[in-house]
């Protein structure tokens, strides 16, 4: 059985595996439509993860606010309590369920340490009554694969450049933070 369902609209399929790829990380069970095997009847398929799931992960696009499919997940996780909405783009959510707090992931692409990302696996630990495996809240439980955040450089000068006594000009980057929801630019 699995812990967590994950509804989204097809156009949004990256980033919700993404994000069904990162909640896996951190020991919980999760569906989403994109295991269902060939030759099944998606819809019975839905219906019996959707009721065996104890939490439903909404995300919400300008697609997927369009979806009937979302809208019915949604409404089914809003009428068991077990509804966790989350908005990948800044969207007017469904009438019905704009009075549910919901989680902004609108600028989450996959780095671990995200404020909004944090309180969602916080809400999905209360929910399961189980927390995640990472011992550090908003922190991959394994490491991240080469290439991915965070990257860890390490620069060393070449040898034949300090025999000459050259020095390396390295660069150094700059980090912005912009402090509140409103303040943050578009992607």
């Amino acid at each position: 059985m699995n812990e967590i369902f994950v509804s989204y609209a097809r156009s949004d399929r990256n980033r919700a595996l993404q994000l069904v790829e990162y909640l896996s990380s951190q020991g919980w069970s999760v569906w989403w439509d994109g295991v269902i095997p060939h030759g099944e009847h998606f819809d019975e398929v839905i219906e019996k993860a959707l009721t065996a799931a104890k939490c439903v992960v909404v995300l919400w696009s300008k697609e997927s606010i369009k979806s009937r499919w979302v809208r019915n997940e949604a409404s089914e996780g809003a009428d068991r309590e077990i509804l966790l909405p989350a908005l990948l783009e800044r969207v007017t959510r469904p009438l019905q369920f704009r009075s549910i707090q919901t989680g902004d992931l609108s600028d989450w692409h996959g780095n671990p340490v995200h404020p909004e990302l944090n309180k969602l696996l916080q809400t999905i630990g209360k929910k399961l009554g189980t927390g995640p495996k990472s011992t550090e809240l908003g922190k991959p439980s394994r490491p991240p694969d080469a290439g991915k955040w965070p990257l860890k450089h390490t620069v060393r000068q070449p040898s034949r450049l300090a025999s000459r006594g050259r020095k390396l000009a390295l660069s150094h980057g700059h980090v912005t933070f912009i402090h509140g929801i409103s303040n943050k630019p578009a992607p």
